[in-house]
Protein backbone atom coordinates (compact mmCIF):
# COMPACT_ATOMS: atom_id res chain seq x y z
CA UNK A 1 0.00 0.00 0.00
CA UNK A 2 2.68 2.70 0.87
CA UNK A 3 4.36 1.70 -2.49
CA UNK A 4 1.30 2.08 -4.55
CA UNK A 5 -0.46 5.21 -2.75
CA UNK A 6 2.96 7.57 -1.45
CA UNK A 7 5.51 6.81 -3.74
CA UNK A 8 3.35 5.31 -7.41
CA UNK A 9 5.36 1.90 -7.47
CA UNK A 10 3.44 -0.38 -9.65
CA UNK A 11 4.97 -3.26 -7.36
CA UNK A 12 2.82 -5.92 -9.56
CA UNK A 13 5.50 -5.16 -12.20
CA UNK A 14 8.07 -4.34 -9.99
CA UNK A 15 11.58 -6.64 -10.76
CA UNK A 16 13.13 -8.44 -7.91
CA UNK A 17 16.04 -5.98 -6.99
CA UNK A 18 19.40 -8.06 -5.71
CA UNK A 19 20.03 -4.39 -3.31
CA UNK A 20 18.42 -1.73 -2.13
CA UNK A 21 20.23 1.33 -1.45
CA UNK A 22 18.56 4.36 -0.12
CA UNK A 23 19.64 7.89 1.66
CA UNK A 24 17.61 10.91 3.27
CA UNK A 25 14.28 10.53 5.18
CA UNK A 26 12.07 10.80 1.78
CA UNK A 27 13.61 6.97 1.13
CA UNK A 28 13.06 5.26 4.23
CA UNK A 29 9.19 3.70 3.89
CA UNK A 30 10.07 2.88 0.38
CA UNK A 31 13.37 1.70 1.38
CA UNK A 32 11.69 -1.12 4.27
CA UNK A 33 8.97 -1.64 2.19
CA UNK A 34 10.46 -2.63 -0.90
CA UNK A 35 12.56 -5.00 1.61
CA UNK A 36 9.85 -6.42 2.76
CA UNK A 37 8.21 -7.50 -0.09
CA UNK A 38 11.03 -8.45 -2.02
CA UNK A 39 13.16 -9.86 0.61
CA UNK A 40 16.36 -8.26 -1.12
CA UNK A 41 19.09 -6.87 1.54
CA UNK A 42 18.59 -3.16 2.00
CA UNK A 43 21.24 -0.68 2.88
CA UNK A 44 20.00 2.78 4.17
CA UNK A 45 22.42 6.27 4.48
CA UNK A 46 21.10 9.37 7.13
CA UNK A 47 19.07 9.45 10.08
CA UNK A 48 16.66 6.22 10.95
CA UNK A 49 14.19 9.17 12.62
CA UNK A 50 11.42 6.71 14.05
CA UNK A 51 12.44 4.12 11.91
CA UNK A 52 14.13 0.97 13.39
CA UNK A 53 17.47 -0.69 12.74
CA UNK A 54 16.36 -3.30 12.84
CA UNK A 55 14.33 -2.94 9.15
CA UNK A 56 17.54 -2.56 7.46
CA UNK A 57 20.43 -5.08 6.81
CA UNK A 58 22.98 -2.15 6.97
CA UNK A 59 21.98 1.55 8.23
CA UNK A 60 25.08 4.12 7.88
CA UNK A 61 25.43 7.42 9.80
CA UNK A 62 28.37 10.19 9.87
CA UNK A 63 26.37 10.29 13.61
CA UNK A 64 26.43 8.24 16.61
CA UNK A 65 23.16 6.11 16.80
CA UNK A 66 20.49 7.22 17.87
CA UNK A 67 18.57 3.99 18.53
CA UNK A 68 20.38 0.30 19.62
CA UNK A 69 20.82 -2.34 17.65
CA UNK A 70 20.18 -3.80 13.93
CA UNK A 71 23.55 -3.81 11.81
CA UNK A 72 24.57 0.07 11.88
CA UNK A 73 27.93 1.32 10.94
CA UNK A 74 29.65 4.88 11.55
CA UNK A 75 30.86 6.63 8.21
CA UNK A 76 32.73 9.53 7.11
CA UNK A 77 30.05 12.06 5.08
CA UNK A 78 30.70 10.31 1.74
CA UNK A 79 31.60 12.09 -1.34
CA UNK A 80 31.11 11.03 -5.09
CA UNK A 81 34.47 12.16 -5.72
CA UNK A 82 37.42 9.44 -5.53
CA UNK A 83 40.95 10.63 -4.40
CA UNK A 84 42.70 8.11 -5.49
CA UNK A 85 42.84 10.01 -8.80
CA UNK A 86 44.28 12.93 -7.24
CA UNK A 87 48.56 13.57 -6.37
CA UNK A 88 49.52 12.74 -2.57
CA UNK A 89 49.45 15.74 -0.54
CA UNK A 90 52.84 17.11 0.92
CA UNK A 91 52.55 19.53 3.43
CA UNK A 92 55.86 19.51 3.99
CA UNK A 93 57.02 20.73 0.51
CA UNK A 94 57.99 24.29 2.11
CA UNK A 95 59.96 24.47 5.14
CA UNK A 96 56.80 27.07 6.50
CA UNK A 97 54.10 25.45 5.07
CA UNK A 98 52.29 24.42 1.79
CA UNK A 99 52.77 26.75 -1.33
CA UNK A 100 49.17 25.94 -2.82
CA UNK A 101 46.33 26.07 -0.08
CA UNK A 102 42.70 25.26 -1.36
CA UNK A 103 40.09 27.65 0.41
CA UNK A 104 36.16 26.26 0.45
CA UNK A 105 34.10 29.53 1.33
CA UNK A 106 30.58 29.32 2.91
CA UNK A 107 28.42 31.78 4.58
CA UNK A 108 25.70 32.45 6.93
CA UNK A 109 23.43 29.53 7.88
CA UNK A 110 21.35 28.67 10.58
CA UNK A 111 24.44 27.12 13.03
CA UNK A 112 26.78 30.49 12.02
CA UNK A 113 26.60 34.11 11.27
CA UNK A 114 29.16 36.07 9.24
CA UNK A 115 30.03 39.40 10.38
CA UNK A 116 31.85 41.94 8.00
CA UNK A 117 34.88 41.65 10.65
CA UNK A 118 34.86 37.79 10.28
CA UNK A 119 35.45 38.21 6.31
CA UNK A 120 37.75 40.94 6.75
CA UNK A 121 39.88 38.30 8.71
CA UNK A 122 39.16 35.99 6.62
CA UNK A 123 40.79 38.26 3.90
CA UNK A 124 43.81 39.35 5.66
CA UNK A 125 44.49 36.07 6.55
CA UNK A 126 44.93 35.47 2.98
CA UNK A 127 47.39 38.24 2.45
CA UNK A 128 49.13 37.71 5.46
CA UNK A 129 49.81 34.06 4.30
CA UNK A 130 51.11 35.51 1.05
CA UNK A 131 53.27 38.38 2.59
CA UNK A 132 54.64 36.08 4.73
CA UNK A 133 54.95 32.60 3.86
CA UNK A 134 54.68 32.96 -0.21
CA UNK A 135 51.68 31.22 -0.07
CA UNK A 136 49.13 31.08 -3.40
CA UNK A 137 45.19 30.21 -2.95
CA UNK A 138 43.07 28.81 -4.95
CA UNK A 139 39.48 29.62 -3.95
CA UNK A 140 35.83 28.81 -4.58
CA UNK A 141 32.62 30.01 -2.79
CA UNK A 142 29.24 28.61 -2.60
CA UNK A 143 25.75 28.94 -2.61
CA UNK A 144 25.61 30.73 0.98
CA UNK A 145 28.44 32.83 0.13
CA UNK A 146 27.06 36.45 0.02
CA UNK A 147 26.98 38.52 -3.92
CA UNK A 148 29.77 40.73 -2.17
CA UNK A 149 31.86 38.18 -0.44
CA UNK A 150 32.06 36.21 -3.94
CA UNK A 151 32.12 39.80 -6.06
CA UNK A 152 35.58 40.59 -3.94
CA UNK A 153 36.90 37.24 -3.99
CA UNK A 154 36.74 37.82 -7.90
CA UNK A 155 38.18 41.47 -8.28
CA UNK A 156 40.73 39.46 -6.47
CA UNK A 157 41.41 37.02 -8.85
CA UNK A 158 41.83 39.65 -11.55
CA UNK A 159 44.80 41.20 -10.01
CA UNK A 160 47.39 39.16 -11.57
CA UNK A 161 49.67 39.99 -8.57
CA UNK A 162 47.04 38.69 -6.48
CA UNK A 163 47.82 35.55 -3.90
CA UNK A 164 44.77 34.12 -5.72
CA UNK A 165 45.93 31.71 -8.07
CA UNK A 166 42.21 31.24 -9.35
CA UNK A 167 38.50 31.71 -8.02
CA UNK A 168 36.08 28.42 -8.65
CA UNK A 169 33.05 30.97 -8.63
CA UNK A 170 30.02 28.46 -8.33
CA UNK A 171 27.65 31.17 -9.84
CA UNK A 172 28.89 30.82 -13.21
CA UNK A 173 30.96 27.55 -13.04
CA UNK A 174 28.10 25.16 -11.50
CA UNK A 175 28.62 22.86 -8.69
CA UNK A 176 31.11 19.86 -8.89
CA UNK A 177 33.94 21.65 -10.04
CA UNK A 178 36.21 21.11 -6.95
CA UNK A 179 38.44 19.05 -8.85
CA UNK A 180 40.99 21.09 -9.63
CA UNK A 181 41.48 22.63 -6.13
CA UNK A 182 41.73 19.55 -4.58
CA UNK A 183 44.71 18.65 -7.48
CA UNK A 184 46.75 21.40 -7.35
CA UNK A 185 46.70 22.13 -3.60
CA UNK A 186 48.57 20.78 -0.95
CA UNK A 187 46.12 21.76 1.93
CA UNK A 188 42.55 22.86 2.42
CA UNK A 189 41.07 25.62 4.62
CA UNK A 190 37.31 25.45 5.12
CA UNK A 191 34.77 28.14 6.48
CA UNK A 192 33.79 26.01 9.73
CA UNK A 193 30.17 26.88 8.97
CA UNK A 194 29.79 23.97 6.42
CA UNK A 195 30.14 19.79 7.52
CA UNK A 196 29.80 18.98 3.73
CA UNK A 197 32.62 21.30 2.49
CA UNK A 198 35.24 20.25 5.78
CA UNK A 199 33.71 16.58 5.45
CA UNK A 200 34.61 17.01 1.24
CA UNK A 201 38.24 17.61 2.31
CA UNK A 202 38.81 15.40 4.73
CA UNK A 203 37.31 12.36 2.36
CA UNK A 204 40.22 14.01 -0.24
CA UNK A 205 42.80 13.13 2.21
CA UNK A 206 44.03 16.39 2.10
CA UNK A 207 45.00 18.07 5.49
CA UNK A 208 42.31 20.48 6.58
CA UNK A 209 41.64 23.26 8.75
CA UNK A 210 38.68 25.07 9.47
CA UNK A 211 38.31 28.79 9.57
CA UNK A 212 35.22 29.22 12.25
CA UNK A 213 33.75 32.61 12.75
CA UNK A 214 33.05 34.73 15.96
CA UNK A 215 29.08 33.38 16.26
CA UNK A 216 28.84 29.81 15.45
CA UNK A 217 26.72 27.08 17.94
CA UNK A 218 26.52 23.79 16.24
CA UNK A 219 23.90 21.03 17.62
CA UNK A 220 24.95 18.22 19.55
CA UNK A 221 25.27 15.62 16.91
CA UNK A 222 27.51 17.85 14.87
CA UNK A 223 29.86 18.49 17.68
CA UNK A 224 30.23 15.44 18.33
CA UNK A 225 30.81 14.51 14.77
CA UNK A 226 33.60 17.05 14.24
CA UNK A 227 35.32 15.72 17.84
CA UNK A 228 35.25 12.07 16.31
CA UNK A 229 36.92 13.57 13.15
CA UNK A 230 39.40 15.74 15.49
CA UNK A 231 40.31 12.69 17.88
CA UNK A 232 41.30 10.79 14.34
CA UNK A 233 43.65 13.62 13.74
CA UNK A 234 41.84 14.13 10.31
CA UNK A 235 41.32 17.93 10.61
CA UNK A 236 41.84 21.22 13.08
CA UNK A 237 39.54 23.99 13.57
CA UNK A 238 40.73 27.61 14.21
CA UNK A 239 38.61 30.48 15.33
CA UNK A 240 38.90 33.49 13.07
CA UNK A 241 39.99 35.92 16.01
CA UNK A 242 43.22 35.04 16.29
CA UNK A 243 44.22 33.16 13.27
CA UNK A 244 47.70 33.76 12.37
CA UNK A 245 49.89 32.05 9.22
CA UNK A 246 51.88 30.49 11.59
CA UNK A 247 48.22 28.90 13.63
CA UNK A 248 47.35 27.84 10.47
CA UNK A 249 50.84 25.87 9.70
CA UNK A 250 50.86 24.33 13.26
CA UNK A 251 47.43 23.26 12.55
CA UNK A 252 48.27 21.73 9.37
CA UNK A 253 51.13 19.82 10.53
CA UNK A 254 49.18 18.18 14.01
CA UNK A 255 46.43 16.79 11.04
CA UNK A 256 46.96 12.99 9.49
CA UNK A 257 44.84 12.68 6.47
CA UNK A 258 43.52 9.11 6.11
CA UNK A 259 45.91 6.52 4.39
CA UNK A 260 43.76 4.61 2.74
CA UNK A 261 41.36 5.64 0.21
CA UNK A 262 38.00 6.02 2.12
CA UNK A 263 35.94 4.48 -1.43
CA UNK A 264 37.85 1.43 -0.90
CA UNK A 265 37.43 1.49 3.20
CA UNK A 266 33.51 1.71 2.79
CA UNK A 267 33.65 -0.67 0.28
CA UNK A 268 35.52 -3.57 2.91
CA UNK A 269 33.06 -2.30 5.33
CA UNK A 270 30.12 -3.32 2.82
CA UNK A 271 32.23 -6.34 2.05
CA UNK A 272 32.24 -7.14 5.41
CA UNK A 273 28.64 -6.68 6.71
CA UNK A 274 26.07 -7.45 3.75
CA UNK A 275 25.08 -10.94 2.89
CA UNK A 276 27.42 -13.00 1.70
CA UNK A 277 25.77 -13.01 -1.96
CA UNK A 278 26.92 -9.41 -2.21
CA UNK A 279 30.35 -9.43 -0.66
CA UNK A 280 30.60 -12.34 -3.15
CA UNK A 281 30.24 -9.13 -6.07
CA UNK A 282 31.90 -6.80 -4.64
CA UNK A 283 35.14 -9.11 -4.97
CA UNK A 284 34.15 -10.44 -8.25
Amino acid sequence: MILRRVYGVAVDEFPRPDLIISAGGDTLAANIALARLTGAPNIFFGSLRRYSPDDFSLALNSYPASRPGGNQARILKPSPADPGTLPAADILDHRDGPRVCGLLVGGPSGDARWTERDWERLFQFLRQTHLTLGMTWIVSNSRRTPSRVSDRLNAMSDDTASMMRRFIDVRTAGSGTLLDLFQNCAAVAVTADSSAMMSEAVWMRRPTVALRPADMVLPPNEVEYRNWLQERHLFRELGLGDISPERYVTALREVTPMAENPQEELAKLLAGKLPAVFANKIES
